[in-house]
């Protein structure tokens, strides 16, 4: 049994969407990088804005092919240097919700379900041999499921895609803007995904405002790159 445990786990591992911890690769490609490939200004705000390449999407999300065919998507950073409150709209188009964008941190595939089971057919058979009693099989099988399960939760980074989706700006079901709320001396890193079906997915304008302060629209525009 314990030489099917550790087959079982390499298998896991193999066929996880990458195995490492996802939002430190995110922080080592994009949060952590000093360059980016337009920068605007706004009182005390910086923000910038970089268009992901598509080496950067098939290493930061799982189902990229599917991603690439369907989306743009845009790291925002937006640096305030000071102590004021500001709120960042994303204006112009219709964002996808955080559902339509939830299989993009979600590394389980078809192939899981069947490796996990595949491996728990032989070991609930030979658990069943050694068991003295039901009581004892029944233990023995959850808790050997249960910990293949956390075993397999790490090897394929889930808490780090949870952690990583949280910088998503997604639209709410029930409400068409997008906006984010941007404190004092904050250092906030977000996620935009536009539809390509949408005709202005190649630009990305932000609405920001302020207490006491003239709104103003920012435009990037990625569709001479």
């Amino acid at each position: 049994m314990k030489k099917n445990l550790g087959i079982g786990c390499i298998l896991l591992f193999l066929l996880g969407c990458g195995g490492r911890a996802p939002l430190q690769r995110a922080e080592s490609v994009l949060f952590d990088v000093p360059y980016i490939q337009k920068t605007r200004e706004y009182e005390t705000l910086v923000v910038g804005v970089k268009k992901l390449s598509v080496p950067e999407i098939r290493e930061l999300f799982c189902k990229a092919t599917e991603l690439l065919k369907n989306y743009h998507v845009y790291y925002v950073r937006i640096k305030n240097t000071a102590t004021d409150h500001y709120f960042a709209h994303i204006s112009g188009q219709t964002l996808p919700t955080r559902k339509d964008l939830s299989i993009f941190f979600d590394p389980y595939t078809t192939m899981h379900t069947i490796a996990h089971v595949v491996f728990m057919i032989p070991t609930g058979i030979g658990l069943g041999m050694v068991a003295p009693d039901p009581l004892t099989y029944f233990a023995g099988f959850l808790g050997i499921n249960v910990g293949l399960h956390l075993a397999e939760t790490q090897a394929l980074g889930i808490p780090g895609y949870q952690e990583f989706e949280k910088h998503v700006l997604a639209r709410d079901s029930d409400a068409q803007v997008v906006s984010a709320a941007v404190g004092p001396f904050a250092h906030n890193h977000y996620l935009v995904f536009t539809p390509q079906r949408d005709a202005h997915s190649l630009q990305l304008t932000l609405t920001l405002s302020a207490r006491d302060k003239i709104t103003r629209e920012l435009v990037f525009d990625f569709s001479e790159q």
